[in-house]
């Protein structure tokens, strides 16, 4: 059975996945999980491999988190950055907050 919503799996201490949809359906059930994930830890390297399909709420929801690791004066990284997050991210002119993303 595939997810059907999105999800946050923690693989490594500070490397989570975030997998499945990344929708305006999904988001605001993963709103508050990214946002205590980055107020426990000061650098987090979230994997987004696993994103079967995202929209601009995906890309809201990546900057929200990015946003509120600053806060805390920390870090979130992102890892395999998939094409459609990357072309809206292009599309509304933020792409450069994806710009040191590796397959690391």
């Amino acid at each position: 059975m595939g997810v059907s919503t999105g999800q946050i799996r923690q693989m490594e201490p500070d490397r989570y996945a975030l997998v499945g949809p990344l929708t305006f359906e999904s988001v605001p059930l993963l709103w508050q999980e990214g946002l205590q994930l980055v107020s426990r830890q000061p650098c987090v390297t979230l994997d987004l491999s696993g994103i079967t399909r995202t929209d601009s709420a995906g890309l809201a929801l990546m900057i929200e988190w990015m946003r509120a690791a600053k806060q805390q004066n920390g870090r979130l990284n992102f890892r395999n950055v998939p094409v459609q997050l990357r072309a809206i991210a292009s599309a509304t002119g933020v792409e450069h907050l994806f710009a040191d993303d590796s397959d690391r």
